[in-house]
């Protein structure tokens, strides 16, 4: 280009009328990451082996070779080494955490930079100011040893709440590797010698989670009472101390893991009080024998004095998938997009192509909301969901928002046109 700066072009192409698998040797190009170029999605980057590749009949791809560029949602980061851990002297109990010297020890050195390397953790952008352990729990057996804790984090002059159980795994523990990835210290307990790590970490905390749930647990804080309330649906599963823990693949906004075949549970990291929205529809529709959602299992929540809830946890029904309905439909615009210009498809993708896909699924999702809302509309004595009349003026600022959407998106799509 004029500016002396140059770009790796791939071109990829299936003259053949069916589906043809490639491996291409692009080792001198190895840490480069493939970015189709009619999508923008990142491929995975480059190693030393062959790069595979499939591609449907007279199909192709268009990729730029980016030095640096964002990963796919997918892509797991390799472990980190482990760092020079801090090392925390406890007589015997989790609770010594909220003593003095290991609290300061925590909320001053270790916490603030710990915090800053969780994807959950929403103040990266800012200087941390403050780490406050606002109370704490105790958990699980005398074998495996959990400190229930949320801590109160100030950053750019905001403090927000976030969830975080503390656990104990010995310094020979020979499980996986994740509870090693997330520890903030090493700590000598009596005689024991190991690390404090996320308890979520922890296969027996997920497990003791569930116990506590089936067994409708109520634990005692300085803030109010810990309250594991599981729903009619919970038993039916059949979870034991057997069942498999299996963690998702990547943190997000939140923690999730997989139990048994059936449930998933949802940490919440940043924790606010009053009524939240997902166990609140969760649990009308379950109650509602609405089929169509993940039914509500169960939850943790921290109920203050005055009687103000915030939600900890929530367990629901887990549902096999092959991801999200928006990178599905993300993907199936893309192979419309190539479909079109390599003007090639089968008989078969003619009469059932990526167009067609979308527009079966519109066509059904259109029918579960109709669904959903016709629950919504039943009579009911929860005066939450009771439904209310629109009146005209409210109707007419509806019609007028939801134009202004499409002629802001319909603005936008002609611009790209003349791009």
């Amino acid at each position: 280009g004029e500016d002396g700066k140059h770009e790796i072009i791939l071109c990829v192409a299936n003259v053949s009328r069916s589906a043809q698998a490639a491996e291409l040797d692009l080792s001198a190009y190895a840490g480069m990451v493939p970015v189709e170029m009619l999508g923008g999605n990142a491929f995975p980057p480059i190693g030393q082996l062959n790069f595979l590749l499939t591609l449907a009949p007279y199909g192709f791809y268009w990729f730029v070779l980016a030095a640096e560029n964002q990963m796919p949602s997918w892509h797991v980061e390799p472990a980190q080494s482990l760092p020079d851990f801090t090392t925390l002297v406890l007589k015997k109990r989790m609770e010594e955490l909220l003593e003095a010297p290991s609290r300061g020890t925590l909320e001053q050195s270790i916490l603030p930079n710990w915090l800053q390397n969780r994807r959950w953790f929403a103040g990266k952008d800012a200087t941390i100011e403050k780490v406050e352990m606002a109370y704490g729990v105790r958990f699980g057996d005398a074998e495996h040893p959990v400190l229930l804790s949320e801590i109160d984090v100030t950053s750019g002059g905001q403090t927000s709440r976030y969830q975080l159980p503390f656990g104990f795994i010995a310094e020979d523990h020979a499980g996986p590797a994740l509870p090693h990835q997330l520890a903030l210290s090493r700590v000598r307990r009596g005689r024991q010698v190991g690390l404090i790590t996320d308890a979520f970490s922890l296969e027996t905390y997920i497990r003791a989670v569930v116990q506590g749930m089936q067994a409708s647990t109520v634990l005692t804080s300085s803030e109010g009472e810990i309250r594991f309330e599981p729903t009619a649906q919970l038993e039916k599963l059949g979870l034991n101390a057997e069942s498999e823990v299996r963690y998702l693949s990547a943190e997000q906004s939140n923690s999730s893991v997989v139990v048994g075949k059936g449930m998933v549970l949802k940490l919440i990291r940043k924790v606010a009080s009053g009524v939240h929205p997902e166990l609140e529809m969760s649990a009308y529709l379950t109650e509602a024998n609405f089929s169509n959602i993940s039914p509500l299992l169960g939850s943790v929540i921290r109920r203050d004095a005055q009687g103000e809830d915030a939600l900890l946890m929530i367990a629901q029904g887990y549902l096999s998938n092959q991801g999200d309905a928006w990178e599905w439909t993300q993907n199936n615009l893309e192979r419309a997009l190539r479909d079109e210009l390599a003007n090639a498809m089968s008989e078969q993708e003619q009469h059932y192509n990526a167009l067609g896909e979308l527009k079966d699924f519109a066509g059904m999702l259109g029918q579960r909301l109709g669904e959903m809302h016709q629950v919504l509309a039943a009579p009911t004595d929860n005066p939450n969901f009771a439904p209310q009349v629109t009146s005209q003026k409210e109707a007419l600022a509806s019609a007028k928002d939801v134009a202004a959407q499409l002629e802001h998106s319909l603005k936008l799509l002609k611009q790209h046109q003349n791009e």
